[in-house]
């Protein structure tokens, strides 16, 4: 029941924000009593809380899961959150045309100004953990000679980190989450493109077989002898 209490709240917290969800409709939508509510909970902010922690450890158990791991590359890393998160827009947006809030993180925070103190915590900690998590991929793609050394890894990992926080500002813009993917592709394009190291292998090993190696390539080499 208490779970079953959880996924309801979820799901009418993400749909209406804070102010229009009540202890009677969650009840409703579980088919039980305010009174069981309050026995599980105490008070809606608790219910809110408990939910939210929830809700941002799931998430930012996958983050971390996905930027720490020594592969893939860094964009197929991204097209993973993306994945992750086209899950959540779909489940409130199965048509894929419409901009119906789908993110329970997003939709609090346009509530800010009556949230508990443990729900700012919550949210400003999933913020800043999720952040460590995205330069730690920028900086795995950079020892693995996916990106180059001069690479300016905080502000690559900034690009990537806002892609993701407004990712359900996006798709409530333009009702639609086919914008936001062209818009991690490019990113990811300019990225490459300026600090990528394919390129650059490409272009050398046109030029002359004994043209400077990248670094890339000189670990490819150093393997192989």
């Amino acid at each position: 029941m208490r779970n079953n209490i959880k996924d309801a709240a979820v799901d009418l917290i993400t749909r209406r924000g804070y102010h229009a969800v009540t202890f009677r409709e969650i009840a409703e939508a579980v088919k039980t009593t305010r009174a069981n509510l309050h026995y599980h909970f105490g008070n809606k902010d608790k219910m809110i809380e408990e939910v939210l922690a929830d809700y941002t450890a799931a998430t930012t158990e996958f983050y971390r899961a996905t930027f720490t791991a020594p592969q893939p590359s860094l964009r197929n890393k991204m097209r993973s959150i993306k994945d992750f998160l086209e899950g959540r827009y779909k489940h409130f947006n199965p048509t894929g045309l419409t901009s119906d809030p789908w993110s329970l993180s997003a939709r609090l925070r346009s509530d800010w100004e009556v949230l508990s103190p443990e729900m700012k915590t919550l949210l400003r900690n999933f913020s800043a953990e999720n952040e460590i998590f995205v330069r730690i991929g920028v900086a795995l793609a950079v020892n693995s000679g996916e990106l180059r050394e001069d690479t300016p890894q905080e502000k690559v990992a900034l690009l990537l980190l806002n892609n993701i926080l407004y990712a359900a500002n996006l798709t409530r813009d333009t009702q639609s989450f086919d914008r936001l993917t062209e818009l991690w592709e490019a990113t990811l394009d300019a990225i490459e493109g300026a600090y990528g190291t394919r390129l650059e292998e490409e272009e050398a090993h046109a030029a002359s077989p004994s043209a400077p190696k990248t670094k890339k390539t000189r670990q490819k080499i150093e393997q192989q002898s």
